[in-house]
């Protein structure tokens, strides 16, 4: 996927802003995995291997200084078990690590549109 079929984004919440350092509220635009550097794509397929999440799927917001990386297990329209949170950490421009967290939509920690990408 070159980029996304139509255009994302995401709000975070709360928690999100505190946990990444980030201004709550503040919209970060879905970027295309091919746009993304490869010091963060290979650190967030890193991430998501040990978290049991298909590297595949992962869709990343932000740009420039930071990027949000939301992992998924599986691509597609069945959320199954993934309906309740899904992992999300954020990145330096270099592949740093700045933190993690569940994103919860019930607990307002993010808000994501679309909901899902196939």
């Amino acid at each position: 996927m070159t980029a996304p079929a139509e255009p994302g984004f995401m709000i975070p919440g709360l928690a999100a802003a505190r946990t990444f350092g980030l201004p709550a509220g503040d919209t970060l635009y879905e970027v295309a995995p091919a746009e993304v550097p490869a010091s963060v794509s290979g650190n967030a397929a890193e991430y998501a291997r040990r978290a049991h999440r298909d590297p595949v799927c992962t869709r990343f917001f932000g740009g420039a200084d930071v990027y949000l990386a939301l992992f998924t297990a599986f691509c597609g329209e069945n959320l199954g078990r993934e309906a309740d949170s899904r992992p999300m950490a954020a990145f330096t421009r270099a592949g740093v690590p700045l933190g993690e967290i569940s994103w919860r939509p019930s607990e307002a920690g993010a808000k994501v549109v679309p909901w899902r990408r196939l």
